[in-house]
């Protein structure tokens, strides 16, 4: 339980100092977690409401895509052998089924299967006090997993930033990338668990599983724990690429250089941090924001050596970058060597790790099949004798004010009366009066001269009175004289 504390410290400090996102911490019986909206009061209430009644289990998972990395390692392993040697209560599932959401080659999946396991007990996984397992091995993880996708939507899948993220370069997108969020909620509600210790990332996913225990509960009877969302150290969490610190470690990187692999030689894992992206300036000093080529150095130099990263940057006060570089390979070296000794050790015994993960299987199986046995007692499903209990659904009435009764008026059309409010009112006294203009229009008489208004017009000022005097004389053509000389027809034809 101190353990999830110092997982969660950095997240309550924010919480206290009124963080939109609050995770509280209620030491009660059990220690409850909560990722809530701020709202101190109401949120404690709820976790010990929704935790208190089941056994504090921890459950998380992981993808066999490739060896682990140095930021898998910092940010997951050492955080579960904590919450492991804690004494809690932990489930680690390597998820094979996840991996299948991309193409994936047999030999190599079952060959990172191995090299997952064999990562995994070397950094300190004990079988003895936790669960390892694979999860194909366990045939109620798909089962659950199409009762959940029954009673969830597409509209709250598609909305995942996830699928939006990983669909963005996918031509073709598989039905699996669309699904796997409800995949990964029966993985945590198949076993109960009321923790899950995951990155910042999947935060989406933790409410949706909380969404679908809350809806199986509200429908079948109180069946699943909330879970609850444990996050780790900020720094531990998002170690940097080493050739873009824009973005985290992650092995799906197309350059190389940009990971350290937990199977990584000395040599090679002393030129990666030479070739590590930093900035010009020569001095070795912590600022996220504007260098974060060097602050990813000393972060991991931190998470190492157990030094603070102020007591880091005094001791190389001294010293260049390119110098500080090589000090920096050097704990990295040192601190992976006998971890990357265990795994070839683990490697060269792989009936042994067979039996560990068959084992673990069957530890695994035990519980889901008891879990998955109640869920369809409850849903009616499968011949058995047993009748699934009835819910008793009380629903609150809801007592309101009754509004006033407002009268309409009616208004006789024909021999029908029609309710009218004022739009219709308006519009019904528009047509009555074009009917009536209409029926005017056919009454009227076209063979009597229109009538003139009665209304009398003033006379207008006479204007001054003007003569013209017009003579007929004028208006009579002229005969030609006698004393114009006659012009011969063809003279006339001539001229035009």
């Amino acid at each position: 339980m101190n353990t999830l504390k110092a997982l969660s410290g950095v997240v309550v400090r924010d919480a206290m100092r009124g963080s939109s996102s609050l995770i509280l911490l209620q030491h009660q019986q059990r220690m409850n977690i909560s990722r809530r909206p701020v709202n101190k009061a109401k949120a404690a209430k709820e976790v010990v409401e929704e935790t208190s009644d089941y056994p504090h289990k921890v459950f998380s998972g992981i993808q066999p895509t490739g060896a682990l990395h140095l930021g898998n390692y910092l940010g997951a392993v050492q955080n579960w052998t904590r919450l492991q040697n804690a004494q809690e209560d932990v489930s680690f599932c390597i998820v094979d089924m996840h991996s299948l959401t991309v193409p994936q080659d047999p030999v190599t999946l079952r060959e990172n299967i191995f090299q997952m396991a064999a990562a995994m007990l070397a950094c300190g996984i004990d079988p003895d006090k936790s669960t390892l397992f694979v999860q194909s091995a366990v045939k109620e993880h798909a089962e659950l997993s199409w009762i959940l996708g029954c009673m969830t939507t597409m509209a709250r899948l598609g909305h995942l930033p996830q699928y939006k993220e990983k669909t963005r370069a996918v031509k073709e997108i598989p039905l699996g990338l669309f699904v796997y969020p409800v995949l990964q909620a029966a993985d945590i509600m198949l076993y109960k668990a009321t923790h899950v210790p995951v990155g910042e990332d999947q935060i989406q996913h933790i409410q949706l599983t909380q969404h679908l225990a809350r809806t199986f509960n509200g429908k079948y009877g109180n069946t699943f724990p909330i879970c609850h969302a444990v996050l780790s150290d900020k720094n531990a969490a998002r170690i940097r690429s080493l050739r873009d610190p824009s973005k985290k470690m992650s092995k799906s990187d197309v350059d190389p250089k940009a990971v350290i692999n937990l199977t990584d030689d000395a040599d090679v894992i002393i030129e990666k941090v030479k070739k590590a992206v930093t900035d010009f300036c020569s001095d070795v000093h912590y600022n996220a924001e504007t260098r974060q080529g060097v602050s990813n150095l000393i972060t991991i130099h931190s998470l190492l050596s157990g030094k603070s990263i102020q007591q880091i940057c005094d001791e190389a006060k001294s010293i260049d970058t390119g110098k500080y570089k090589m000090r920096v390979a050097e704990e990295i070296v040192e601190h992976l060597r006998p971890i990357r000794n265990k795994i070839n050790q683990q490697l060269l015994r792989r009936n042994e790790l067979v039996y560990l993960l068959e084992m673990g299987a069957e530890k695994a199986r035990e519980t889901a099949a008891v879990t998955l046995a109640e869920v369809k007692q409850k849903l009616g499903m499968g011949a058995l004798a047993n009748m699934p209990t009835l819910i008793e659904r009380k629903e609150e009435v809801k007592v309101t004010p009754q509004a006033k009764k407002t009268v309409v008026e009616t208004k006789k059309i024909g021999d029908v009366e029609v309710p009218l409010v004022p739009k219709q009112q308006l519009r019904v006294e528009k047509k009555q009066q074009m009917r009536v203009e209409i029926q005017t229009n056919v009454d009227m008489d076209l063979t009597a001269p229109p009538k003139l208004d009665a209304k009398t017009i003033p006379p207008a000022s006479k204007p001054a009175e003007t003569s013209l005097v017009v003579t007929t004389k004028d208006l009579i053509p002229k005969k030609p004289s006698e004393s114009e000389p006659k012009i011969d027809k063809q003279q006339k034809e001539i001229k035009l």
